[in-house]
């Protein structure tokens, strides 16, 4: 079993199965590698990921990375996919991507003050506030699931955002479109991206694995990700250590 690929419309791509280090490799031509900080190593669905808990700060991020992602993230089209698994029902962000004064595309898990508690969300906001937040589906735990954004161009300058969980042995996929009036602003940089968490310090609960963000909106996505996978007795064993039971 594979994730996912590496094509000419690949940005960034991280495999996150180093199996030791801090360095987190981007596979794609950018190499816009990662370091962690506290996301341990274990093992995921395609060998190995990185263990993040939650209120602890864990991450892989980029201090200053180059405004070039920053340009894909204001793009009329593309798209951002990642393979988790969340062993309790704590909400925490998947990724982020900004600069000092704006959040320019974030994906969370929604936490409880939202009245979506435990929804797959995506936003762009100043992190004063204002910008705007879409809520699609509650993000299942216990299971490996494959979660993908995507945005695409409409024929009135606005764009279709589609939030995908793919889950439950390729019976269920849950799928939310809204219609927004304007893409993600581009930030003043120097810019940041983090993997697990956010500029709050909001960190998920939880295993990340292989993430792509693509220049293209990717409607092959539901089709080529259509199962779901339980954990390895390994993991098992770890998250028991880890969080006193999967529960």
């Amino acid at each position: 079993m594979a994730g996912h690929r590496l094509d000419a419309s690949t940005v960034a791509l991280w495999r996150l199965n180093e199996t030791s280090g801090s360095n987190c490799a981007d596979a794609a031509p950018g190499a816009r590698d990662l370091t962690a900080t506290g996301a341990t190593i274990t093992d995921g669905l395609f060998g190995k990921c990185r263990l993040y808990r939650h209120g602890q700060s864990d991450k892989c991020e980029r201090a200053a990375t180059d405004d070039a992602l920053g340009a894909v993230f204001a793009s009329a089209e593309f798209s951002w996919e990642s393979w988790i698994y969340r062993p309790t029902s704590a909400d925490g962000t998947l990724f982020e991507f900004g600069s000092a004064g704006t959040t320019q595309f974030r994906v969370k898990v929604a936490n409880a003050a939202s009245g979506h508690s435990g929804a797959f969300a995506v936003d762009s906001r100043g992190h004063a506030g204002g910008g705007w937040t879409r809520y699609g589906p509650t993000v299942p735990t216990n299971a490996w699931v494959h979660l993908a954004v995507t945005f695409e161009a409409s024929t009135d300058n606005k764009a279709d955002v589609r939030l995908t969980i793919d889950c439950a042995g390729g019976t269920t996929v849950n799928v939310d479109y809204w219609r927004i009036d304007s893409y993600p602003p581009a930030p003043a940089g120097p810019h940041y991206l983090k993997v697990g968490e956010d500029f709050r310090s909001s960190t998920l609960d939880g295993l990340i694995d292989d993430t792509r963000i693509s220049d293209v909106h990717r409607g092959d996505i539901c089709a080529d990700m259509d199962e779901c996978y339980l954990p390895s007795p390994e993991v098992i064993s770890y998250l028991n250590r880890m969080h006193g039971g999967v529960r």
